[in-house]
């Protein structure tokens, strides 16, 4: 899939804005604070229906103004044309695909695939277990809309559900009313867990391939998946079962102990884990081979190339990594990367574009 052209409206500090891409390699340079990552992220938004800066669409507006516009023509690998836009309005998000409005936003997801760098990205592999599950969820998505939909689901049941251990805690409710809300939830929930675990142990050896070129290191890297509370769930059956066990509990703490929601991946590189004891080398060479992972999933999933999104590459790699990186990436599909200056050598197959404050103008 190929950007071929961006128009904004009042989106963050942009009033009005219109673009044309290359499908190979895209600079977006400018001092810090000019609104380079609020260009990339207009890009992101379109494909993903939400921004990965904000939860809060109303953040995206450009400062006095009501709305902000997302417009963007794409052709696919097979040199189809197609549209997506978004407006924010008044409150309320509409998204649409080939000038045809979608009854989600989510729906967006996986019509544009996209793969995301930024700075943010080294809490996947050092941060929170919210982090790693979010990383596994937008990629799962992207791929498969019904991964999609038993995440939305499992989600809502469990919002319900924590409201019931509440009432049940507060003697407002019998315990024996969960019964009901566990079965419901164990089906989304199972579901979930084996896409999650089928992704890993398909990845295994392509990651540990990946790791081993990227830092010149043939020790074993593994992914694992740790249930909640130790917790080992194989199917709905196990999963009830482990719902009960654990209803004591969950009451006294007025919330659902075990599922998706509370789980984490532990990579696992040697005998160490990645996270505590890993270098900060090891867990950028870690992360990067996870995002190429990301890439070709989803190009083989969804039949279609990935965009690929860099955002402020001098702050992580040297000079030498950078262009080793741009080479590598470029070769795989239309890549945005977002810079304080230009990154040598230049080739004939990219476009640079100069962010100063809120105005965008292509530079030589």
């Amino acid at each position: 899939m190929v950007l071929q052209k961006l128009r904004l409206a009042h989106f963050r500090n942009f009033s009005n804005l219109e673009l044309s891409f290359s499908p190979k390699l895209n600079y977006i340079i400018g001092k810090n604070g000019q609104g380079k990552t609020n260009l990339l992220e207009s890009i992101f938004c379109l494909a993903i229906s939400k921004s990965f800066r904000t939860a809060n669409d109303a953040d995206l507006i450009e400062l006095n103004e009501k709305s902000f516009e997302i417009h963007g023509e794409l052709l696919s690998d097979v040199s189809v044309e197609h549209s997506l836009s978004i407006v924010f309005l008044n409150g309320k998000k509409s998204v649409r695909h080939d000038q045809k409005r979608l009854p989600r936003h989510s729906a967006l997801l996986g019509i544009a695939p996209m793969v995301l760098f930024s700075p943010e990205d080294h809490k996947v592999t050092g941060g929170a277990p919210s982090e790693r599950r979010a990383f596994l969820d937008v990629l799962l998505s992207q791929a498969d809309q019904s991964y999609l939909y038993q995440l939305q689901e499992y989600h809502k049941i469990l919002r319900q559900r924590n409201r019931l251990l509440s009432l049940i805690a507060d003697s407002e409710e019998s315990p024996d009313s969960l019964d009901s809300w566990d079965a419901a939830i164990v089906t989304p929930g199972a579901a979930l867990h084996r896409a999650r675990r089928s992704f890993l142990q398909n990845i295994e050896d392509e990651l540990q391939q990946i790791y081993a070129e990227l830092a010149n290191n043939p020790v074993k890297l593994q992914p694992h998946y740790h249930f909640a509370e130790g917790m080992h769930i194989e199917n709905t059956d196990t999963y009830l079962n482990a719902l009960l066990q654990l209803r004591k509990k969950e009451i006294a703490r007025k919330q659902t102990l075990i599922g998706p929601h509370r789980d984490d991946i532990v990579f696992q590189l040697g005998q160490r884990d990645v996270k505590k004891h890993a270098s900060r080398g090891e867990q950028k060479s870690v992360l990067l081979a996870l995002k190429i992972i990301e890439f070709h999933y989803l190009k083989n999933r969804k039949q279609m190339t990935p965009i690929i999104l860099i955002d402020d590459l001098q702050s992580e790699l040297d000079e030498g990594r950078q262009v080793n990186m741009i080479s590598k990436l470029t070769d795989m599909g239309q890549t945005f990367v977002t810079s304080t200056d230009h990154i040598n050598p230049r080739t004939e197959d990219e476009t640079t574009f100069l962010v100063e404050n809120g105005f965008v103008t292509p530079h030589q």
